[in-house]
């Protein structure tokens, strides 16, 4: 046991920002050099890289044990609904790659859905009318104290729309699909020869197809009695994970856990901002991120 694991919890987590800060000075051109050399991004990425695979390592090891404890001991229980365990118990998965896995959902999903949870929570403070409409559902489906379970979030159809809206008003990434043009094709009036890449556009997609795209309204997504949504979307308009088989692995990881953090804090707490985080800008970097530290206010809700 670390004597101080908060410390040891923000090492990791700065070490997961770090990977993704070197990222981007490498694809946005202002790092170089690090393809032939050591310079300072590789040396960063590196060190960062050795924090996250350190841990990812030590904890595959303490599931393993706990594995070997409770096989022991005749009390392994294999439905038990943990990621970890369950992919050490995988008889198919060595150490390494149970490691590696792990390794892989700590990059990709500590940062990224925190900044997607961060987005979702600065939309629903600059619209408390659909803060409050949110928090009725979760209040009629879980009531103020009960659990938030997977029938309960199939139930909730205005947190699903309440996150989709703020994907599309603030995609996760600038352009995640990507596809390499078998063909020549001629795209609104220009002719694009094979073998170039075209990326989709997430900031313009999400604003050119919706009325009053600058407005959250997570009711466009809903669907009437009959199934038709308020506007006329195309499928293809919002997709913050990308889209067919390389599509982002942690899409449902990331979805669900921010379903659940949603729930619980709109469960009890009234979120708003401080007066200087409204009218925030956000930036690129790899993932979303505002400008400047978004300042919430949390509130306990009375009754």
């Amino acid at each position: 046991m670390s004597p101080n694991p908060d410390e040891d919890t923000k090492t990791f987590l700065q070490a997961s920002q770090d990977i993704f800060n070197t990222m981007n000075k490498s694809m946005n051109g202002e790092s170089i050099a690090h393809t032939w050399y050591k310079n300072k991004t590789y040396r960063e990425f590196e060190r960062a890289s050795g924090i996250i695979t350190k841990n990812s390592a030590k904890h595959a090891a303490q599931a393993r044990k706990v594995i070997e404890e409770q096989t022991k001991a005749g009390t392994l229980n294999p439905d038990e609904p943990n990621l970890l365990l369950s992919l050490s118990a995988e008889k198919g998965l060595d150490f390494d790659q149970v490691a590696m896995i792990i390794d892989t959902l700590y990059v990709a999903g500590t940062d990224s859905t925190a900044k997607n949870l961060q987005t979702l929570f600065y939309n629903l403070a600059t619209n408390p009318d659909k803060q409050e409409k949110l928090r009725q559902e979760i209040h009629d489906v879980i009531g103020h104290d009960g659990p938030v379970t997977p029938q309960a979030i199939s139930e909730m159809t205005y947190l699903k729309a309440c996150l989709k809206e703020s994907f599309r008003l603030h995609p996760p990434t600038v352009g995640v699909t990507m596809r390499i043009l078998p063909t020549d094709v001629v795209l609104s009036g220009y002719r694009v020869p094979s073998g170039v890449p075209v990326i989709l556009g997430n900031t313009t997609a999400g604003k050119m197809y919706f009325d009053n795209p600058q407005q959250y309204n997570p009711e466009r997504w809903l669907r009437s009695s009959d199934g038709r949504k308020q506007e006329n979307i195309p499928s293809s308009a919002v997709l913050p994970f990308g889209h067919g088989p390389r599509n982002c692995v942690g899409q449902r990881f990331a979805v669900q856990e921010i379903y659940l953090a949603a729930s619980k804090v709109l469960q009890k707490l009234k979120i708003e901002l401080e007066r200087e985080s409204w009218n925030t800008e956000f930036i690129y970097k790899v993932f979303i991120t505002p400008k400047q530290p978004l300042k919430f206010r949390f509130t306990k809700l009375v009754g």
